[in-house]
């Protein structure tokens, strides 16, 4: 993921937003495991307050907010912590969200089109329309996402896909093995690829601030499996890690002339 990340956030001259996204949900992720090894009402305010600030940073860590929802219903937490969580997750997003139709209506107005609304992107005045636009933009999505993400991988597309494969199971996997005990990777790593999809405009790099996290996920995996197997096949598996790291960064890095 870093590997990746690198040649894509240095090809764009314009500010973005990726590196604090991945800060902030990393930063989610830390504090929603201490959550659960000592779960009180201060820690899940502070969890809420950080996924308040990544979606502040960047909307559509609005996924990471619901996931991190759906881990805590999992692991059952109570209704107290999840109030304290939703609470104080929300509340920022409503405050800005009022400021920010009050400054609209007062004005003045950009006229530019990447500095309005989001949802003035998209006309959804009915469920019907929404449906049809997630629909319209799968369509468009995994097209668009299947000949933009093998290029950094390799310039062979078939070794590209079927290395973007095995990761791809390997991160099923891992989201299977920690779905119980601990939910929240996989929970907001789903949320964030759902909304991913359903954003009809395809970039590279908003795949790429996915990728630290399911790689996580890909290391769960990797390490439930050489921790069963022979000493010899261990050393092999590891061996290929770095031979993979190596190819990928190496590609990442020189894919783009500057």
């Amino acid at each position: 993921g870093p590997f990746l990340m690198d040649g894509a956030v240095l090809y764009f001259s314009l500010p973005i937003s990726e590196p604090y996204f991945v800060l902030g949900w990393a930063g989610c992720v830390m504090l929603a495991y201490q959550l659960y090894d000592a779960p009180t009402l201060g820690r899940a305010m502070a969890l809420g307050l950080a996924a308040a600030a990544t979606t502040l940073v960047r909307t559509e860590a609005i996924a990471i907010v619901a996931g991190l929802l759906v881990a805590l219903l999992v692991l059952r937490a109570s209704w107290r912590i999840v109030a304290a969580y939703l609470g104080t997750a929300l509340a920022p997003l409503v405050a800005w969200t009022w400021l920010h139709a009050h400054m609209l209506a007062t004005g003045p107005v950009s006229t530019q089109p990447d500095e309005l609304p989001y949802t003035a992107w998209l006309p959804l005045h009915s469920v019907g329309d929404a449906v049809r636009i997630a629909a319209a933009a799968l369509r468009v999505t995994w097209y668009g996402y299947w000949r933009l993400v093998p290029p950094y991988v390799s310039d062979v597309r078939i070794a590209a896909i079927v290395v973007l494969a095995i990761c791809l199971l390997l991160a099923l996997v891992g989201s299977v093995l920690l779905a119980r005990r601990h939910p929240t990777l996989p929970a907001t790593v789903l949320a964030a690829s759902v909304v991913l999809l359903l954003w009809p405009w395809p970039q590279d790099r908003f795949v790429f601030s996915r990728l630290p996290f399911a790689g996580l996920l890909m290391g769960v995996a990797v390490q439930g499996g050489a921790r069963r197997a022979a000493p010899r096949v261990r050393l092999l598996i590891y061996g290929a890690l770095v031979l993979l790291a190596a190819g990928v960064g190496t590609r990442g890095a020189t894919l783009r002339q500057f």
